[in-house]
């Protein structure tokens, strides 16, 4: 028999094999059964003439140890009893300490020596020393530290290895994550081979520190999550809206004995409604929404009670705002009070005395509704806003009178959200200047500053899971959306869309991720202060930037399949197409998706690779396909750490390829024959230098070219005054066919419409066409150039996919060109539309441009290396002089530049 175990070892002489057979009972393991068996299945190891009881006896006993330890603990040759050994067949993942490691969390007496389980763990340059730190680590339950020593051995000395079985994680933590110790250990000779022992532990203990502290805040973010209901936001929204009805209906029956009829409503007019009062409520339940997020957010950090006691005044100034009328008609509006500020006027009774189990159900169940609370307040105030602009003189100035109140006693109070806002809030006045121009010199914050507003925002931001709100300023009032911005406390198992630096969810993550970028062709520093300085380094590299951009020439079919739904399984598909989804999949996954074999593979079109998502975006299976013969096969299909997939699943996404269609190859160009009996060609026609460019070229440029899109320029075309109809790629077309007064209105119209000039600005960065043919030769360079073709390239422009890319880099240069006009003009749209989201690169090409053309207030130069790298010219087509550098003042330039910084840091 040729059966060998793991290692490729050879069973000894006059020894059988046995596996555990779908009921548990025995199963020999000779030719006929061997080709059937998995590699690296678990199998009891004992003499061959055996009895069946003592045979049972051990398999029974082999199956405990992998009910208890999984699979790789049968490789640690756990003794099963009557002589029989545990084992591996060869063929599977892990090895010698991978195995161990999952026996020490069954029975350790049945592993041997203790030195030989030392060992196994650590290599053969394990001290007693080492031996001895490890049975505390494994006696104290710090498992995380074991395996990180047991993958780092082959990189650390024993005595740094003593140090790494020292570290504790925090409470309920394992930093290590659910990986191999043997795949981090590849990871980690890999990526500080080239680095000195002492700098090694270094990485090594940032890391550990980083991801310690990285998922102790992201499983507070899911417990926060958790902790707001979800389930009533429209009945919430439904009794606000029926106490605004009320409280209008209200106000104008005191025109009327009683309360008017519709007919009265419809042929008379009153007076503009009580403004005042409708901003005064918003305000007040703002606050209120606000104070409950916070409530929420420090309870589940520290409890109830602390959290309370910490915010007892701002609760009581809370309940102090609603008058005593209005309470009344917020309790009779429906089944709860219809106003939140009501609500936290319900928590003040119980600040006082002991907090019971009682009370505090009482407090979480109002806490749970602030996340459905302040949606609704962030809707009511854009649509209060929005009826600003028809307001009277007489409302318009009671509305001024009440917004410059100071807001003193609600931050002695509460204190901030988001403080770091204050410095940069540029939210334009009607008669002060904004915060950020006045607090140098000690102006105070006012209502109508609208901080709160952007404050409202952040909080419901967190209890989403997300860092804080987008935030951009507008004429009148700030436009707030709590689910765009930034989504760094996410949930622990949900795994990164788009790649980005290297997620901390795990130390396994972590180096899969940075090996995986290392193989791309980053360079390690040499000399990397933390880990994060490591990773920074290694997306840096050259080659990983090319590596990381692009798009895949995925077929037309399977794109038709993202977001669909795979029969059976309720996962979803996500196609990847660029470079970076792999790279997302891999630092999630800990496979090697991300490295230089499926990367050139994807590129060429030969395998096309899925995730199935379940419905809260976590990664549970990757699939690539293949075409062979007609149809779509599945070349590998694994979970996550390479693990085999659920049977269900497996058979479910089977069923489900073998019904997708496969598209037909393209049938070659056929020459025309001349008919039969035609006189033969005594000469060939040589090719024309057009049709030699179109026979060596197309197909390549073709295939680079495949599955383009532009969206920042699709959303351009259709701010248009008479945007196209194509929602598509295709719909570019229209900017290029504008003339220069309609592309400078649609650059105004999207930027009123939100679109920032960051976006605008790296959107027509982009130029596939030319980055396509950066590599192959002078000769095609005027196709990514605005201006007339030769005629040698014309039959190449017209090619389907070069037309369009060609289209994509013209318009991105006409587009760059009317900012230079908006620049010249100090439009106020471009200058809405620069504070929001503003980034060092964009500012600096602006500015830049309004030095050329000189326009605006000098400026002070901070951080020369940016400006350095700033790309003005298509802006303005000068040179900028000599001389100080230029803005114009309707750009808020400290506080825009203040931003960026931070925006970039």
């Amino acid at each position: 028999m040729g059966v060998r175990l793991a290692g490729g070892v050879v069973p000894p002489g006059g020894c059988g094999l046995w596996l555990a057979g779908p009921a548990g009972e025995p199963v020999a393991l000779d030719n006929s059964v061997a080709g059937r068996t998995p590699p690296g299945a678990p199998v009891a190891l004992g003499a061959a003439g055996a009895t069946p009881d003592r045979v049972a006896a051990a398999v029974r006993a082999l199956g405990n140890l992998v009910a208890a330890g999984g699979r790789l603990a049968a490789g640690a040759e756990v003794d099963l009893g009557h002589g029989f050994r545990s084992a591996l067949l060869d063929g599977g993942r892990g090895d010698r300490r991978d195995a161990m490691l999952a026996a020490l969390t069954t029975d350790p007496s049945a592993l041997g020596a203790r030195e030989a389980i030392v060992t196994a763990l650590f290599g053969p340059r394990v001290t007693r020393r080492v031996g001895a730190a490890a049975g505390r680590a494994v006696e104290d339950g710090r498992w995380g530290a074991v395996k990180l020593a047991a993958a780092a051995s082959d990189v650390l000395g024993p005595e740094q290895l003593e140090q790494v079985l020292a570290w504790e994680a925090p409470e309920g933590i394992d930093p290590f994550g659910t990986g191999l110790a043997s795949d981090a250990a590849v990871h980690l000779e890999r990526l500080t081979r080239d680095l000195p022992e002492p700098r090694r532990l270094s990485l090594l203990a940032d890391l550990w520190r980083v991801v310690g502290a990285d998922r102790v805040r992201a499983g507070r973010a899911e417990r926060l999550r958790a902790s707001q209901d979800g389930h009533g936001l429209d009945d919430l929204r439904e009794v606000y809206h029926r106490l605004d009805d009320v409280s209008a209906l209200t106000w104008v029956a005191g025109h009327y004995d009683g309360e008017p009829r519709a007919a009265q409503l419809i042929r008379h007019t009153f007076p503009p409604y009580g403004w005042l009062s409708g901003a005064r409520r918003l305000y007040q339940d703002s606050l209120a929404v606000t104070l409950m997020g916070r409530l929420a957010e420090d309870a589940t950090a520290t409890g109830l009670a602390g959290a309370l006691r910490r915010y007892a005044a701002a609760l009581r100034l809370v309940a102090k705002m609603p008058s005593d009328r209005a309470v009344k008609l917020a309790r009779r509006i429906g089944k709860v009070p219809a106003r939140p500020a009501v609500w936290v006027m319900e928590i003040v009774p119980t600040l006082t005395g002991e907090l019971t189990p009682k009370k505090e159900a009482y407090v979480a169940a109002r806490l749970a509704r602030a996340r459905d609370w302040g949606t609704i307040l962030l809707g009511e105030l854009a649509e209060f806003a929005d009826g600003l602009r028809s307001l009277d003189a007489a409302s318009a100035g009671e509305l001024r009178a009440w917004g410059a109140e100071p807001m003193t006693e609600w931050r002695a109070a509460f204190g901030y959200v988001s403080p770091e806002r204050l410095d940069g809030w540029g939210q334009p006045g009607h008669d002060r200047a904004p915060l950020a121009e006045r607090r140098p010199a000690g102006g105070e914050e006012r209502i109508d500053d609208l901080v709160w507003m952007a404050e409202l925002g952040d909080q419901v931001a967190r209890l989403h899971g997300r860092e804080r709100a987008e935030v951009g300023f507008d004429d009148d009032y700030p436009t707030v959306d709590p689910l765009t911005g930034p989504a760094e406390a996410r949930p622990i198992e949900a795994g990164p869309v788009e790649a980005g630096p290297v997620a901390y969810l795990s130390i396994t993550t972590a180096l899969t991720g940075a090996a995986h970028l290392a193989e791309l062709g980053g360079v390690v520093p040499g000399k990397p202060r933390g880990w994060a300085e490591l990773v920074a380094g290694l997306y840096g590299s050259a080659d990983v930037s090319q590596a990381l951009t692009g798009r895949f020439p995925v077929p037309e079919v399977l794109l038709a399949q993202d977001g669909q739904e795979v029969p059976g399984t309720g996962l979803r598909v996500e196609v990847a197409t660029t470079p970076r989804h792999l790279a997302a999949y891999s630092d999630f996954m800990g496979n090697c998706l991300n490295g230089s074999y499926y990367t050139r593979e994807a590129e060429l079109g030969t395998c096309v690779v899925l995730a199935l998502r379940a419905p809260d975006r976590r990664i549970v299976l990757n699939v690539e396909l293949v075409r062979r013969f007609g149809h779509w096969r599945i070349d590998q299909f694994k979970a996550r750490f390479n693990a085999d997939p659920d049977p269900g699943q497996d058979k479910a996404v089977r069923a489900w390829v073998a019904t997708l269609p496969v598209p037909q190859p393209t049938p070659p160009d056929v020459p025309d024959l001349p008919p039969p009996g035609a006189r033969p060609m005594r000469t060939v026609r040589r090719p024309t230098p057009a049709e030699r460019v179109v026979r060596e070229v197309g197909p390549v440029l073709r295939r680079r070219l495949s599955g383009l899109e532009a969206p920042v320029l699709v959303r351009l075309a259709h701010a248009l005054p008479e945007p196209p109809r194509t929602r598509g790629t295709e719909a570019v077309t229209a900017l290029r066919r504008a003339d220069d007064a309609e592309l400078d209105e649609a650059c105004r119209r999207a930027f009123r419409a939100g679109m920032t000039v960051r976006e605008l600005w790296h959107g027509t960065d982009e130029r596939p066409l030319g980055a396509a043919i950066r590599k192959m030769g002078t000769r095609i360079a005027p196709l990514a150039r605005d201006e007339p073709l030769p005629g040698a390239l014309r039959p190449l422009a017209r090619l389907p996919e070069v037309r369009l890319a060609r289209t994509v880099d013209v318009v991105s240069i006409r587009v760059r060109a009317a900012l230079g006009r908006l620049v010249a003009a100090e439009d106020p749209a471009l200058a809405r539309g620069l504070a929001a989201g503003p980034d060092v690169p964009t500012l600096c090409a602006m500015a830049l441009a309004a030095t050329a053309l000189g326009v605006g207030a000098p400026i002070r130069r901070e951080r020369p290396e940016a400006w350095r790298a700033a790309t003005p010219k298509e802006l303005t087509g000068r040179p900028v002089p000599r001389g100080p550098l230029r803005a114009p003042a309707n750009w808020n330039w400290p506080a825009v530049w203040a931003r960026a910084q931070r925006n970039d840091s």
